[in-house]
């Protein structure tokens, strides 16, 4: 009854603002609304790089599906120094699954229904800002914390530093009832951040940020997670170079083998480059995860606990930007499910991923793009002895007739190797037989 409520008043906030924003003219700049309407084709030859038929999938190996969805955003401005956010995902449907004829919450076939962020904001003095409610909570390299969840962060300007302090909390599977009454903090996974930016001479920037996690949601396995993160930018007219690297220390209750501690020391590292040397456009990245030793539950851990969030421009190694899937090989070489603890992921084999994508615009309308990657782990002892995990390559074909209007057509082709195939495949670890997938994206930009 709880969930149904608050739907309801979702639901009627955004007809509010669609009702409001068409009367614009009287209330000026105050309502906004904006967002993307999408649907898109998928199609790509397997699940995974193993050919074997299973007796119980006689349709086939296959993956095809045609999906719509739609991401509002509203913004009502009480004052130009308070404000109302809020945005949310209506879809993600499949046209051959969802039914528009059953009501959300009543079958898995009605409509998906998600909401993103929902906050409230204000700015007491220029330099002091807080903002509370459900919002994208990340870190300065979005490699550790890089997700959507309820929290409170202030922005202070102190002189040449920007202070942002947050706290927040992230949604967890550990039932402790569904009243309010019954839920408590004990078995909350908690998060907490200062971060501090400065601009400095030559175009440079720099930024740090120091994060603490304390995750309880599983019952005598507390953890807690430190993790400092340490960023450079350099930005001119046409160019954009920086990197980021962090660290983490912490502790795991009873994660290791006799009822001891499980110490993490981990790190991640990335660099990238945003060139713009007219007509060209040239996006190259490097990621690396640590890994763990070739012993679980040993008393160490040496795998950085990974948000599955990177800045590659990879479609299959790495997120989908035209769509998150969910079956990108950065998560899919997790040990730890990101529904598990927290939506993050622990790649014990480790993680080098190198790629880079070159665009150039035929013509003011037609941009088409080509993305090489490749990538490694780096304990071949977590990866069936391997480290090659994969060549990929994709070609974007970008539509764009007016500003309102994107259309993308990609064709990915993904060479797997060994240490890929032995955590997706289901049937034959060792098989490796490239895959091909087909993506077509129509978006409505509002």
């Amino acid at each position: 009854m709880f969930n149904k409520k608050i739907l309801i008043v979702c639901g009627s906030l955004l007809l509010l603002g669609l009702a409001v924003s068409a009367r614009g003219e009287n209330l000026g700049e105050k309502v906004e609304l904006s967002g993307v309407f999408q649907n898109i084709l998928r199609f790509q030859t397997d699940r995974d790089f193993d050919g074997s038929h299973p007796s119980y999938n006689k349709p086939g190996q296959t993956v095809g599906e045609f999906v719509t969805f739609v991401n509002p955003k509203l913004q009502y401005s009480i004052n130009p120094e308070t404000w109302i956010f809020y945005e949310s995902e209506l879809g993600m449907d499949a046209w051959s699954r969802n039914n528009p004829d059953f009501a959300t919450g009543e079958n898995k076939m009605a409509p998906i229904f998600k909401q993103r962020q929902f906050y409230g904001e204000t700015e007491f003095t220029p330099k002091f800002s807080l903002r509370v409610g459900y919002q994208r909570f990340e870190d300065p390299s979005g490699l550790f914390l890089n997700h959507w969840l309820g929290a409170a962060s202030s922005q202070i300007a102190t002189g040449p530093v920007l202070l942002n302090i947050a706290f927040g909390e992230l949604p967890d599977q550990t039932r402790e009832g569904f009243d309010l009454d019954r839920i408590n903090f004990h078995n909350d996974i908690l998060v907490g951040s200062v971060t501090a930016a400065r601009e400095l001479p030559g175009n440079l920037s720099v930024g740090g940020a120091l994060s603490y996690l304390y995750d309880g949601s599983e019952i005598d396995h507390t953890r807690w997670l430190f993790t400092p993160v340490l960023s450079l930018r350099k930005n001119l007219r046409d160019q954009e170079i920086g990197g980021d690297i962090a660290l983490q220390y912490g502790e795991a209750q009873l994660g290791a083998f006799g009822g001891n501690i499980e110490k993490t020391l981990a790190w991640a590292a990335q660099g990238y480059a945003r060139l713009r040397p007219s007509p060209l456009q040239l996006d190259l990245q490097v990621m690396a995860l640590s890994p763990d030793d070739d012993y679980d539950h040993n008393g160490k851990n040496y795998a950085f606990l990974y948000s599955g969030k990177s800045r590659a421009s990879t479609m299959i190694l790495t997120e989908d930007r035209i769509r998150d899937w969910g079956d990108n090989l950065d998560e899919l070489l997790s040990d730890q499910t990101g529904e598990s603890r927290g939506n993050f992921f622990l790649l014990r084999s480790g993680f080098l991923l190198l790629d880079g994508k070159i665009g150039y615009p035929v013509t003011p309308k037609i941009t088409p793009a080509l993305i090489l990657g490749a990538a490694l782990t780096l304990d071949p002892h977590n990866s069936l002895g391997s480290t090659f995990v994969g060549t990929e390559a994709d070609l974007d074909l970008q539509y764009a007739p007016s500003p309102s209007i994107k259309i993308d057509l990609v064709n990915s082709f993904f060479y797997p190797g060994k240490a890929a195939s032995a955590y997706v495949n289901a049937i034959k670890l060792e098989n490796q037989r490239p895959l091909y997938r087909l993506v077509t994206s129509v978006s409505f930009l509002f």
